[in-house]
């Protein structure tokens, strides 16, 4: 049976300004994340009416802040798949409009024992990057099995 991971964070906007889609991208991008493959990106198109089908493109990262910018305007859930620090360990991010974020750990899930995710390794990974921009009113994690 498969195992999912996921957490869900709650913000409440940004302490020296707004929520968007971009800035959350390349805060995480300077803080580790990045794509995998070199230039390869994989991420959610505009207009996909919530489908969530996954597209792999070789473009710039202005093509993917682009992107995320129309998701947004367009009021639609953003997404893009990240690797950490050129290591196998991925997750998929979807950012929503309301202010909220969830990772789903699906890319070689970090682990602590064979089954157990590793949840603290994720929360110093992207919590503890996210707080020095935003006000964080709660975060959740979630593991099934």
């Amino acid at each position: 049976m498969a195992i999912q991971a996921s957490m869900d964070i709650y913000l409440n906007e940004k302490k020296d300004g707004t929520y968007t889609y971009d800035a959350i991208f390349r805060l995480l991008k300077d803080t580790g994340w990045g794509n995998r493959e070199s230039s390869l990106y994989t991420v959610l198109m505009p207009n996909d009416q919530d489908d969530f089908n996954w597209i792999d493109f070789s473009e710039d990262e202005q093509k993917v802040i682009n992107i995320l910018k129309i998701k947004q305007e367009l009021n639609e859930v953003g997404g893009i798949e990240l690797i950490f620090d050129n290591s196998s360990i991925g997750i998929n991010l979807l950012l929503y409009p309301e202010c909220r974020i969830s990772v789903i750990f699906s890319i070689n899930r970090k682990v602590i024992m064979e089954q157990i995710t590793d949840a603290n390794w994720y929360f110093e990974k992207l919590i503890l990057s996210l707080e020095n921009k935003y006000f964080i009113e709660s975060f959740e994690f979630t593991q099934t099995m």
